[in-house]
């Protein structure tokens, strides 16, 4: 089969016929959405990065077969001043990489297709409009999953260099069928004691609410309580910026109005003392913030709180996983039972100076490191 490709630089200015191609996409969450991608671009990468829209077609008729998001730039730190095509992405974001293909495709012509559009980038592509890449980068990709390997494999065919580096560690557990009742008894005793146990000493203190907003469609809920996640998160632990970042709370307003948003605050006598944001994107429940008023440490509020979302999540949103986002944290251990390394895939290309300087920077600089570093250990030991 004989591909052709085509670069845009933004939604507004894609064909009809890719409709379908994008539905597909948008079927699989959130997180692969307009919206996601345009809200990345505008809020978390400077004006030197330029949105790139890649489509391959079956040239006999222009068929839309594959969908790769990418942005283009020179400012990636790890390749700086490099022509880098990266995917757009997030350090919150758990779906794989954002390369949708046709339901109708078979591994064997998926691979053929992903190593196609790979060589074209790295050889240049006139069609597109783009000079050759100096590295591609894409990411996250589950490690040892069949779609990872596919994509490295593409990647190598294609020409380039591909070194695999650690993304990520995340904290999970599929939940599909199950309601709280189950999941909680299938806790630990001593996690189901102290949950219940968390939850009676709080009440003790006084009136405990709990109360969500799941979309934009009552405004003056969403802005209560948006009010109560932000003075609980100003008063926890955690670094402001972190938690009521203007990004964050744009976020919160975006995913709201597409009504993927889940936002829980808990009260004591009317005074938040915990809030959580997760967003619901193609029957998973991703945690993205949580924190609690720090003055209620020992009453541990969070844990109360997170029992309410997990209890609504699984009762009322009937989700099939529950992801707690990256980080060990041991506190997600006891709320998840599984877990899985992510990985992303640096290729360099061959063909290109910058390709092949970077390669030798990040692939055999790293390998000298490491013999150095064995060797001083080793006279260390004598």
């Amino acid at each position: 089969m004989n591909y052709r490709f085509r670069r845009y630089t933004s939604y507004q200015a894609l064909p009809e016929r890719y409709e379908d191609l994008l539905a597909v996409a948008s079927g699989k969450g959130f997180f692969y959405q307009r919206e996601w991608f345009e809200f990345l671009m505008s809020k978390y990468y400077s004006e030197e990065s330029e949105m790139c829209l890649l489509f391959a077609e079956r040239e006999s008729d222009g068929y839309p077969l594959l969908f790769l998001p990418l942005r283009l730039t020179r400012s990636d730190g790890a390749v700086l001043g490099a022509r880098a095509l990266t995917s757009i992405g997030h350090m919150e974001n758990y779906s794989p990489i954002n390369l949708v293909l046709s339901p109708e495709l078979d591994e064997l012509t998926r691979t053929a297709l992903m190593t196609a559009l790979f060589r074209e980038l790295a050889a240049g592509s006139q069609a597109m409009s783009l000079p050759p890449v100096d590295v591609l980068r894409l990411w996250p990709a589950q490690k040892a999953s069949q779609f990872g390997e596919q994509v490295y494999q593409a990647m190598r065919a294609a020409g380039f260099y591909v070194q695999s580096y650690d993304n990520s560690f995340n904290q999970y557990e599929e939940t599909a069928g199950l309601d709280y009742e189950v999941y909680f008894g299938s806790r630990s005793s001593n996690h189901r004691y102290n949950v219940r146990r968390r939850q009676r000493n709080l009440e003790k203190q006084g009136d405990v609410q709990f109360r969500l907003c799941t979309d934009s469609s009552d405004a003056e809920l969403l802005q209560s309580l948006m009010d109560g996640y932000i003075l609980s998160s100003v008063a926890s632990w955690k670094e402001p910026a972190s938690m009521v970042s203007k990004g964050l709370l744009d976020l919160i307003r975006l995913t709201a109005e597409l009504g993927c948003a889940r936002l829980g605050v808990l009260y004591l006598n009317d005074r938040p003392v915990a809030a959580q944001f997760w967003i619901i994107s193609g029957g998973v429940a991703s945690c993205l913030r949580l924190g609690y008023d720090e003055q209620f440490k020992k009453e541990a509020p969070g844990v109360v709180l997170t029992g309410y979302m997990v209890e609504h999540l699984l009762n009322k949103d009937s989700v099939e996983c529950l992801d707690f986002g990256y980080g060990d944290d041991e506190y997600k251990k006891k709320w998840t039972k599984d877990s899985r390394y992510y990985v992303g895939y640096m290729g360099f290309n061959r063909s290109a100076w910058r390709g092949r300087y970077f390669a030798f920077k990040h692939i055999v600089g790293r390998k000298i490191k490491r013999g150095l570093k064995r060797l001083l250990g080793y006279r260390q030991g004598l």
